[in-house]
């Protein structure tokens, strides 16, 4: 293609799993019809011999928890510019009826920091879903108390639920 590329590969533990692989395949299906600047651009899905991959857009950069670690707290200038572009990106995410469900600071990815515009990818799109009402039906994947996402980063409402009976928790 002329250009460096990513992948991002399904573990082959989780590729025997049905729902895991319908996951993958849903990062795929909803970030792929994105274009927004501040959202990362995916080429390709595919499977060979077993292994799914994902071909996306090569990001020269660090994500923002990384980023934090490295350099400390984010000034209040850049804060705001950051924030902005996250919401820009699920602007158009929402205008798609797609809620990312997984948005944390691992996910957000700073290309090239340092320069002197900051510019952000929000990545991962594998938790996300379409919100009730949308034209689009897909089939659920979790079943009424199961939880989904990043602890410290899910809302209250997200997180609260009764008696649960499993958790899948990003990292």
């Amino acid at each position: 293609m002329g250009r460096d590329v990513a992948l991002k590969v399904l573990k082959p533990e989780a590729a025997k799993k049905s729902a895991e692989v319908e996951r993958f395949r849903r990062e795929v299906f909803h970030a792929s019809n994105l274009r927004h600047p501040n959202t990362i651009q995916l080429f390709d899905f595919g499977e060979i011999s077993g292994l799914f991959y994902i071909v996306m857009e090569f990001l020269d950069g660090v994500n923002l928890r990384d980023w934090v670690l490295q350099n400390g707290a984010v000034g209040h200038d850049e804060a705001i510019e950051i924030t902005l572009q996250i919401l820009k990106s699920l602007r158009e995410a929402h205008e798609h009826s797609i809620v990312h469900r997984d948005l944390k600071p691992e996910n957000i990815f700073l290309v090239k920091p340092g320069g002197d515009e900051i510019h952000v990818k929000v990545l991962d799109f594998g938790l996300s879903k379409y919100v009730e009402g949308s034209k689009a039906k897909e089939p659920t994947l979790t079943k009424e108390g199961v939880i989904f996402g990043t602890p410290q980063y899910m809302s209250p409402e997200q997180a609260y639920v009764q008696k649960p009976t499993s958790m899948r928790l990003a990292s």
